[in-house]
């Protein structure tokens, strides 16, 4: 007995000396297919269970073996069913490295006895966990086998969250100093603020129709030019079609409308009434009837799904009456390149939105708002998701910008134009041919001023060094869209430039976050610039050119200063900078994104570039040092030049009472509201709006209870 033992002990060995260590696991990991996975009662064997998208299973064996069929097979556990799955498409658990070591990031050690450390994780940077019960010893009660970079190691498990932190603010990177900088921010800006919010078509993000939209409806649209959606979708097929992505099983999301007309035709052309009329597929007009779709969509839709039967198609019945939803959309609508697109006022003038952009007429606007009208090869693209999807490789996306400025390599980051449009998708889920598409949108084939990083000068200020491919931050009303976007894309680091030296740094990321976060306006980038479908640029002779202005106030102040022009040694930073240190100017006028707890002393070491910062609670008295910051505190902040002042109101969402805290008698003065037993206005209502929908109700307090009780986070933003 004891020989067998011994030979079993040296055979064990030898297998691990050979074949290397096996990779054995107890962790989860989450389904992703289009359709479905099979589990087999072995890597070779039969089908004993399907598994839909999004499907969590435990992940028992992460090297079961490889054959034709799967190089990786997974060993896994699903309710009652044991079996194998390929590893392919399962996604293994993601664990979120905090703060809590030091404030140092999280290491990944060589063992558990911590005698080598391989590297080091950053705070909120997500690893793969491999193992989550991988031992314990005095130096960690219980220990995860992680893999972060392609290292494989061991992290203890007190430092590692599998719910990310809700970040109260986000500076998208920015300073965006490269165009890697600039897509990769942009894309976790898009993704953040209009996929993730319910606005995750190319369509959705012009008309914000959504009634599920996190946004009011015809709000926080992205593009001001109508016809971007359909130029977009143009320019996708194309790539779609040169790859053989037709053929995928694609799903559109299809907004509907009360009270359709027939048709809708551009001014000076006759409607498009085609369309498949006889039903070839019974089960595909249940579908359709199903989903409520009515005749004027379903002749179209049936000539799709003749051709591309592995499509499907989702009704977003939108609830609006379609003339009116095209006043609406009217008033936030441009076009550029024909007359006979163009609004007239009662004086029978054009109305100009921009240096070569008008409002458009109605019945401009009722032919790209219906969406019938783009039920076909070249337009159907504007409904599919945007969230990443694997299937669009570097090839693909090299497909849309070839014949333009990023056919090659960014210089700057020494990396293909299609690689940075993948990983950003990827790392930000994106899909990447959208972001490609985008960019040559809102850039144009031969680039722009905000692709080039060249100096420029807006409002009397000077910069240089910076990108912003998809122009966020570049609102229509500017005097100059393009340039304002690149005074975004500084995030309140930009290099201005007074007399011959360069003021500032653009290698640090300190928070600017503008109105074009969370922005009730309805534009939030220029009009991206196409000429109804062609990807001209028509804003890169934008006016306003460099000056030498060596003015004391070096920024767009809306303040009185009193600046003394013979001195350059004096540079106000202006309201806006200050604002991007404290968090983010809502469109009532206070501040919001201040973390929960943050102290006096926190806030003002983040203002240390004023000459003075004082600060009140919510009753006007005076606080410092390691006093907790709360709803309706004022932080008054005075320049640099000793006479300018700022005054800011704080909003923290869930802090009811201005205490700086969430706690039992917030719910306390919320339920008092709503029994009518006490009033509240201003910044303290904003702050008893813990979900911010816009009023205080039994819900806000049900919310502050769970937050109390560990269930759930308020986020700041």
């Amino acid at each position: 007995m004891k020989l067998y033992k011994l030979k079993y002990i040296l055979w064990s060995l030898l297998l691990i000396i050979f074949f290397g260590e096996t990779v054995s696991a107890s962790t989860t990991g989450t389904v992703v297919v289009d359709d479905y996975l099979n589990v087999r009662n072995s890597i070779e064997g039969s089908s004993i269970a399907k598994l839909t998208n999004g499907t969590v299973v435990t992940v028992l064996d992460l090297n079961a073996g490889n054959n034709n069929l799967c190089s990786n097979w997974y060993k896994i556990e699903s309710g009652n069913t044991t079996g194998y799955a390929c590893g392919n498409y399962i996604s293994l658990l993601t664990g979120y490295a905090s703060c809590v070591e030091d404030p140092t990031p999280v290491g990944v050690w060589k063992d558990m006895n911590k005698s080598s450390k391989l590297t080091s994780v950053s705070c909120d940077r997500g690893m793969t966990v491999l193992d989550k019960n991988a031992g314990s010893n005095s130096k960690c009660s219980n220990w995860y086998k992680v893999s972060f970079n392609g290292i494989v190691g061991y992290s203890c498990g007190a430092y590692v969250y599998f719910n990310k932190p809700v970040q109260t603010t986000s500076t998208y990177n920015r300073p965006w100093t490269s165009p890697m900088r600039a897509i990769v921010g942009g894309a976790e800006f898009i993704a953040e603020n209009y996929i993730a919010k319910g606005q995750y078509t190319s369509y959705l993000k012009k008309f914000n129709v959504n009634p599920n939209s996190a946004y009011s409806t015809y709000n926080h649209q992205y593009m001001a030019n109508l016809a971007a959606p359909s130029s977009e979708a143009r320019s996708s097929y194309t790539s779609y079609k040169n790859n053989n992505l037709l053929s995928l099983p694609l799903h559109f999301v299809i907004p509907t409308y009360n009270n359709m007309p027939d048709y809708t035709a551009l001014p000076g052309t006759s409607g498009d009434t085609s369309g498949q009329t006889n039903v070839s597929d019974s089960n595909f007009e249940i579908e359709l009837n199903k989903q409520g779709f009515s005749e004027s969509y379903k002749k179209k839709l049936r000539a799709l799904h003749a051709k591309y039967p592995n499509w499907t198609f989702e009704n977003m019945k939108t609830g609006l009456i379609f003339i009116n939803a095209v006043t609406s959309e009217g008033k936030v609508s441009s076009i550029s390149g024909n007359t006979n697109y163009y609004y007239k006022n009662s004086s029978g003038n054009y109305v100009s939105t921009e240096s070569g952009w008008y409002l458009a007429n109605e019945a401009t606007v009722a032919y790209y708002l219906d969406s019938r009208n783009f039920l076909n090869d070249t337009g159907i693209l504007m409904f599919e998701s945007l969230k990443y999807s694997s299937n669009y490789t570097s090839s693909v996306v090299q497909s849309v910008i070839n014949n333009t400025f990023m056919k090659g390599t960014s210089t700057k980051d020494n990396k293909s134009y299609a690689d940075i449009f993948v990983e950003a998708g990827r790392t930000k889920n994106v899909s990447p041919v959208y972001l490609a598409s985008l960019a040559r949108q809102e850039s144009g084939v031969n680039g722009s001023m905000a692709t080039t990083g060249a100096q420029f000068t807006y409002k009397g200020i000077i910069y240089v060094g910076l990108y912003n491919f998809f122009n966020i931050g570049a609102y229509s009303s500017e005097e100059s869209p393009i340039r304002a976007g690149l005074v975004w894309a500084s995030g309140g680091d930009s290099c201005t430039i007074v007399g011959n030296s360069c003021n500032g740094s653009l290698n640090n990321t300190s928070t600017n976050n503008s109105s074009a976060n969370n922005s009730s306006s309805n534009n939030t980038s220029s009009n991206n610039n196409t000429n109804n479908g062609t990807s001209s640029n028509n804003n890169n002779n934008s006016t306003n050119s460099t000056s030498n202005n060596t003015s004391n106030n070096t920024s767009n102040n809306n303040s009185n200063t009193n600046s003394n022009s013979n001195t350059t040694t004096v540079s106000n930073r202006g309201s806006n900078y200050y604002v991007g240190s404290l968090g983010v100017r809502n469109s009532s006028g206070f501040i919001n994104g201040i973390s929960v707890g943050t102290t006096v002393s926190t806030v003002v070491s983040k203002l240390n570039g004023a000459k003075s910062v004082s600060v009140t609670n919510v009753n006007g008295k005076g606080i410092s040092g390691a006093t907790k910051i709360g709803t309706g505190s004022t932080i008054k902040v005075l320049d640099l030049d000793g006479k300018t002042s700022y005054s800011y109101q704080v909003v923290m969402y869930g802090d009811a009472n201005g205490d700086g805290q969430i706690t039992a008698s917030d719910y306390v003065v919320i339920k008092n509201y709503i029994l009518k037993k006490k009033s509240l206005n201003g910044a303290i209502l904003k702050g008893a709006d813990s979900n911010k929908n816009g009023s205080v109700t039994a819900s806000d307090y049900v919310v502050i209870k769970n937050y109390i009780m560990g269930k759930t986070n308020i986020s700041q933003k």
